[in-house]
């Protein structure tokens, strides 16, 4: 990948945002504390600092290890829209072997994926073949096959049963459900 991670940086503009404006609060809370005793700035140290070290943490989207998407996820979301097939769209990853296979709600893909060593979050999903079916809901279909190309990480969804797939800009492309 050219010697940088393009998922090395996957926190939104937002939420850089929303951070540096918590600094800036506890800056101005500590430049506020001079007036008062030693003991007082202990506490709202001790009560701060983890706070804000927790918002940063949970600002900054959990990446996790691409490898823990062995196995048949659902795909459920497709960006931002909801998945409404009659043939639930799904992908299943054999990582030991970097191979893809799945189904976008009609048709049958096959590809592979490729990791970065250095960000064990980074991940490509490489073109692939597919069947070529006619199917009632192409739109979702396509939107689907579209959208593998532009996948460059992972990370955690809300509970351990959901990944998130994102862009290089660490915006959520697809959310899939363990299956």
């Amino acid at each position: 990948m050219g010697g940088q991670s393009i998922a090395a940086n996957v926190r939104t503009k937002s939420e850089t945002i929303l951070i540096m404006q918590l600094l800036a609060r506890y800056l101005h809370l500590i430049h506020k504390m001079k007036r008062y005793d030693r003991m007082k700035k202990f506490f709202m140290h001790a009560l701060l600092v983890p706070a804000l070290a927790g918002a940063l943490f949970a600002c900054s989207g959990s990446k996790t290890d691409a490898k823990q998407l062995e196995g048949k996820w659902n795909v459920v979301e497709v960006k931002g829209e909801k998945v409404n097939c009659e043939n639930t769209p799904f992908m299943e990853f054999d990582m030991k072997e970097n191979k893809l296979h799945g189904n976008a709600g009609c048709n049958i893909f096959n590809t592979s994926v490729t990791l970065d060593a250095k960000d064990a979050s980074a991940m490509r999903i490489e073109d692939g073949l597919t069947t070529m079916m006619a199917c009632p809901d192409m739109e979702m279909e396509t939107k689907i096959l579209q959208s593998m190309s532009a996948v460059r990480a992972v990370k955690a969804g809300a509970n351990a049963d959901e990944m998130l797939l994102v862009d290089a800009d660490g915006n959520v492309v697809m959310v899939l459900a363990r299956n």
